[in-house]
């Protein structure tokens, strides 16, 4: 029973290890081009950053925004869209960059809540 019990903690400390080194680097699916600088798709390491999308709108070429305030003379572009694209297989993440213009009361804009966090402790990693 005490050999089975030694083996058991070995291979405890085994698994905590190797979850250590996962969230080190990131976990398969998890990872973010703009965070990691690494594509979840094809692993490759060289990630282009763009941040001003062009839009056409009316004859002009524009930023393309997520949201757009319309005004008496010109309208204002809330946010801005930033594009993070893998340079092997063109794997593409957007992200809005000045996420604080989006204005929450906005008739575009609905929260989606997701569930609460669990209490701390209450994993199954304690």
């Amino acid at each position: 029973m005490h050999d089975r019990i030694a083996e058991l903690e070995r291979e405890i400390e085994s698994l905590r290890a190797r979850l250590d080194a996962l969230a080190e680097q990131g976990a398969p699916g998890r990872t973010s081009l703009r965070i990691h600088r690494r594509c979840p798709v094809c692993d490759h390491r060289s990630v282009l950053r763009i941040e001003r999308i062009a839009d056409r709108s009316q004859g002009a070429i524009e930023a393309l925004a997520p949201l757009i305030q319309p005004g008496f003379l010109e309208q204002k572009a809330l946010g801005q869209f930033v594009v993070y694209v893998c340079r092997q297989c063109g794997l593409a993440e957007w992200y809005v960059a000045r996420i604080e213009e989006i204005p929450l009361d906005h008739p575009s804009v609905r929260v989606a809540e997701g569930p609460p966090k669990p209490p701390e402790g209450s994993g199954p990693f304690r």
